[in-house]
Parts: structure tokens; C-alpha cells; sequence
């Protein structure tokens, strides 16, 4: 009987110690950027990070920052904030615009999806890697069919971490 007790104990301690453990680790991904006025001027000073929180914010109109409440959706903000992290060498930021050029200016800013394409597969980006061997592959985004520049980059893809 005793066994049972100091299992349930043991079992209840260790349940009570993950609960602990998960809300301190969902306060500590928060707590960098306590309100919308803070992660504006980290961002508006340079921090990469804090440039693509916002431009994520923005791009998704999901992200609820404590003082603003809400963010709405507006994909020209979510540009310039992941244009000037990308512009800091952030490869995250350079493809997730080249995936908006592509997909929220329907053909209009393929130059534009392209060039970032381009320096997010040169900063590391398998995905990025990955999408531009498809775009030469198939011809895509007002490129000419290469089949040897979609090996390339199917190369470096599987090339990159």
C-alpha cells in the first residue's frame, strides 16, 4: 500500500514539476517582447529577431502583442519588417518574402521572389534551395526551363543543414 502512495506521489510530483516547466518556458518565449512598444523599438533599432516577430505578426494578423492587443493582417508591414531583418542576414526572413512575393503578388513580383529565392539558398536555406531547383525545373516565376540550374540548386539543397 505504501508503494502505491509514494508511486502516486512520486507521479503527481513529477506531472506538477512539467506544468511548472511548460508555463515558464511559454512566459520565457514572451518575455523578450513584453508590448507592441518595445518590439517596435528593438526592431526600429535593428534586432533581426525582434524585425522578423513583427513582420511575422503582421504577415499573419495572429500574433497578439500585450499593449496593442491584436495586430492586424498588412502584408506591406510584414514586407518591410522581414526586408530589413533579411537585410541583416536573417535567411528565415529572406525566404519566408520570397514565398510572399510569390504568393501574395501573384506574378506582378517574380524579379522580387527570385532575388530572395536567391539569398536565402545562399545563406543556407534548403527550402529555399528546394523551390528554386523546382522553378528552373518547370519553368516557373517567368524562368526559362534549366535543368542544369535545377540540379544545382537540388544539389545545394540537399547540400545545405
Amino acid at each position: 500500500m505504501l508503494v502505491r502512495k509514494v508511486g502516486w506521489t512520486v507521479l503527481s510530483v513529477s506531472l506538477l514539476l512539467f506544468l511548472v516547466f511548460c508555463v515558464v518556458l511559454a512566459y520565457s518565449l514572451y518575455l523578450p517582447y513584453e508590448n507592441s512598444r518595445e518590439l517596435e523599438r528593438r526592431a526600429s533599432s535593428g534586432d533581426a529577431t525582434a524585425q522578423f516577430v513583427l513582420g511575422r505578426a503582421y504577415q499573419t494578423g495572429a500574433m497578439r502583442v500585450y499593449s496593442l492587443g491584436q495586430i492586424g493582417r498588412d502584408p506591406n508591414k510584414a514586407i518591410y519588417w522581414y526586408t530589413k531583418s533579411a537585410l541583416k542576414g536573417d535567411a528565415k526572413a529572406c525566404y519566408v518574402l520570397a514565398v510572399m512575393y510569390e504568393q501574395e503578388f501573384s506574378g506582378t513580383k517574380n524579379r522580387e521572389a527570385m532575388h530572395w529565392y536567391q539569398e536565402a539558398a545562399k545563406q543556407g536555406s534548403s527550402d529555399a534551395a528546394l523551390r528554386l531547383s523546382a522553378i528552373f525545373r518547370k519553368g516557373l516565376l517567368d524562368q526559362k526551363v534549366d535543368p542544369r540550374l535545377a540540379d544545382y540548386w537540388a544539389r545545394k539543397a540537399r547540400r545545405s543543414p
